[in-house]
């Protein structure tokens, strides 16, 4: 962290405490995951002491702890005071370091609930503790009327006053927030070029994966999925608009003319969130791969 900053944060030792703020597993989200990954590596690699301060899902209990971790489930998605009931608990933690997720629609639904996101920085701020944000999306602002549409369904008059609101409140993400981590170097110079960020504060570091349990030589996983001649191109993760799936299918004759024993394998999921908008959108990419052509191939999992 940039010295000179309110509470600037030294991790040298085992006592160092950090509040994680965040969607978390059973939640079926991409999020969570992360969140649950990085926490993980933490305390394994750092032995720091770790409390995530998690949405509440029915079936897992309110206070628990995995791994080392403390989990406390003290937030609804879409509630209104989702900033007072984290901001409570994160200062009860006493930490060094608070690290915040962030997606759009990752505290609520509506645009409106999920921009409260800043009223938290904002007290968080007030209480001059470390904040770290990791934001998981950025919307090039020339797109951002193409996206109020698609995702949200906003009608022409209302479309410019919206997206200046999300333009306004993600600058704010960026004045309120100590550093602020993206995954790729494409999204850090959205925010520095877009939003107007301080380049001193956005930080990339690459999105990492999980290591699998069982390690498979790319022979044998190709035997098992019975593409041993095939040239096997991979999509994995959640299937929505906006991933750009329906393009990768469209070139595909276009490889297939250079490489006729290519195959595009698309493995994922559908965000709970989204159902309703991503199956319509599944059975879009199976009309568009023409199934008469045997060079699709859709597993549905999730990822």
């Amino acid at each position: 962290m940039p010295s000179g900053c309110a509470g600037e944060f030294q991790a040298t030792d085992a006592h160092t405490r950090i509040c994680a703020v965040s969607t978390y597993p059973p939640t079926k989200c991409g999020v969570g995951m992360y969140t649950s990954e990085l926490m993980g590596a933490l305390v394994n690699a750092q032995n720091y002491q770790v409390t995530i301060i998690a949405a509440q899902e029915i079936d897992a209990p309110k206070r628990g702890s995995h791994d080392g971790i403390t989990i406390i489930r003290a937030w609804k998605r879409d509630s209104f005071t989702y900033p007072l009931d984290i901001l409570r608990w994160v200062l009860s933690t006493r930490p060094n370091l608070i690290h915040l997720q962030y997606e759009y629609l990752l505290y609520g639904r509506l645009l409106l609930k999920s921009s409260l996101f800043v009223f938290l920085l904002l007290f968080l701020r007030l209480f001059r503790k470390p904040i770290v944000v990791t934001m998981h999306t950025t919307i090039p602002s020339g797109k951002l009327t193409d996206y109020l549409y698609k995702r949200h369904g906003i009608i022409g008059r209302f479309a410019q006053a919206k997206a200046a609101y999300i333009t306004f409140y993600t600058l704010l993400i960026g004045i309120f927030s100590h550093i602020v981590i993206v995954h790729k170097e494409a999204m850090r110079r959205v925010l520095i070029e877009d939003y107007g960020f301080n380049p001193k504060k956005a930080y990339v570091i690459p999105h990492g994966i999980t290591r699998p349990h069982r390690q498979l030589l790319k022979s044998e996983a190709k035997r098992i999925l019975r593409l041993e001649d095939r040239k096997v191109l991979l999509l994995s993760g959640f299937l929505r608009r906006g991933k750009g799936v329906e393009h990768a299918i469209s070139a595909m004759p276009k490889i297939l003319e250079h490489c006729p024993n290519a195959i595009l394998m698309i493995a994922g999921g559908v965000h709970p969130s989204l159902l309703k908008e991503c199956v319509p959108y599944i059975e879009d990419l199976k009309r568009l791969a023409r199934p008469d052509k045997e060079f699709f191939k859709l597993k549905r999992c999730f990822m």
